[in-house]
């Protein structure tokens, strides 16, 4: 709180150094389940990055992501379900403009919305598979695995960047919301990992 109190006074409420640090300040707050703090700083930043951005830039999208897990971590999904549909619309059609920016005739990305137990993607169909610490949030890991193996071409492969335990979670820190939120309470072994991908039926796993 004293460094954003700090930033506004020496950079002004729409700086993007501002915006970062409301931004990440709102998720402290999620994280510790201090949800009345939360909700009102992402609604702010939001209003911010709109004045300053736009109503279609870029980086709104991610801002509404990051509100409407707060308004889930408050169980309103009924606030979160229009906050998470505006961010694949601002997605969606900034793709067109990337595209155009690094010299492509046409975008060759697809947004989709789902979960990762729950693909919206057809049987046999992706060459790679890149995952930043989504696995370890997913509280049936072995379906994730699994889906991950149907949705991959024979020969496809996958890479995964993750935060594994070296030893079994205890049961206090799994049923932990704040920790599990912060990545840990989730985590698997590194041999248990290993094992789940095995089983769904990975092979050359290193």
């Amino acid at each position: 709180e004293k460094a954003q109190d700090t930033l506004k006074a020496k950079l002004g409420l729409a700086h993007p150094a501002t915006l970062k640090i409301m931004i990440n300040l709102a998720e402290g707050y999620r994280d510790s389940g201090n949800l009345d703090k939360a909700l009102p700083l992402c609604e702010e930043t939001l209003k911010l990055t709109k004045a300053r951005l736009g109503p279609d830039h870029p980086s709104l999208a991610g801002n509404l992501t990051r509100l409407a897990m707060v308004a889930e971590r408050g169980q309103d999904s009924a606030a979160a379900k229009p906050l998470y549909e505006r961010a694949l619309a601002i997605a969606r059609k900034n793709a067109v403009v990337v595209a155009a920016n690094l010299g492509y005739p046409a975008s060759n990305v697809e947004f989709r919305k789902g979960m990762a137990d729950a693909m919206p993607v057809e049987d046999g169909t992706i060459d790679l598979i890149i995952s930043n610490c989504v696995i370890n949030l997913a509280p049936d890991k072995r379906k994730v695995f699994h889906e991950l193996f149907r949705v991959a071409k024979p020969g496809g492969r996958f890479t995964i960047s993750d935060i594994v335990a070296d030893q079994t979670v205890p049961q206090y820190l799994v049923h932990d919301a704040e920790k599990w939120g912060d990545c840990l309470s989730g985590a698997l072994t590194l041999t248990a990992y290993i094992a789940g991908m095995a089983d769904a039926g990975f092979l050359g796993i290193h």
